[in-house]
Parts: C-alpha cells; structure tokens; sequence
C-alpha cells in the first residue's frame, strides 16, 4: 500500500490501516466535513471534530488546531450531553513536499513523541479527548 499505490499516502502500509484510512476519509466527505487548504492553515473545530484536512500547495508547513474551548464546543455540539473524557476523531493529511507541523491552540495538548510531525505524503489520525471544558488532548491513532 501506501508508496506502492498512487491512491493512498506512504504511511498507510497495511490492509487494516487502509480500511480505516478510507472509512475515515470516506466518513468526512459523507458529512461534509472533509477540506482541502492550502499554506500554513488554522484549524476550526468545524474541520477538526470529526473530520479530515488535506494540507497542501507548498513546501514544510505548520497548521495550528483551534482553541480547546471552541474545539468542546463542537464537540458538545456534535455529541448534547458531552462531558469530560468525550471522544471524537481527526484525520490530517499533508500532501506537502515537506513536513507538517501540527500546532496546539490554547488549551490543546498533542500527546507522543512526534506526534505532531506528519511527513510528506502521509497522514495522521488523531483521537481528540475533552479533558475539560476548557482543555482537549490529540493523540495518535
């Protein structure tokens, strides 16, 4: 897969990982949640909770997530009734010639060594956790 398909990026390498590289993609696409952006983008939670992000049109680029507390927003908007420990996904592709840097917001941890480093031609997914109403953490899937 990945760097011998065309269709997927050099870090999907196994069945499972493209199933579940399409269902998500898929899934955002289904519910109008899927953007391509250009540039050094701002995240909105709008994109990020559920969603997916293609980051392209240029070399090394940093996209910076949204604040935590709008990030529970949507989250409580999404999911009534959300509190603490709620759950929801994030998929982030850089179709860059360079490396992605994912940027926390106020309020947003990225957990993993790494974790916020997507190289060219792959992507990443992310479990984003509201750990309060005013803190959400991203960590690799």
């Amino acid at each position: 897969m990945g760097a011998n398909s065309p269709f997927f990026p050099d870090s999907v390498l196994s069945e499972t990982q493209g199933i579940q590289y399409l269902g998500s993609v898929v899934n955002a696409q289904r519910l109008g949640l899927y953007a391509n952006v250009t540039g050094s983008p701002a995240l909105t939670a709008a994109q990020m909770v559920g969603g997916a992000v293609a980051v392209g049109g240029g070399a090394a680029a940093t996209a910076t997530t949204d604040t935590a507390a709008l990030i529970v927003a949507r989250i409580k908007a999404v999911k009534p009734g959300a509190v603490a420990g709620a759950t929801s996904h994030f998929h982030l592709l850089n179709d860059n010639t360079g490396i992605l840097t994912l940027a926390p917001g106020a309020g947003v941890t990225i957990s993993g060594d790494g974790a916020n480093l997507i190289p060219p031609g792959s992507s990443r997914r992310y479990l984003i956790t509201m750990v309060s109403d005013t803190a959400v953490t991203l960590s690799p899937m």
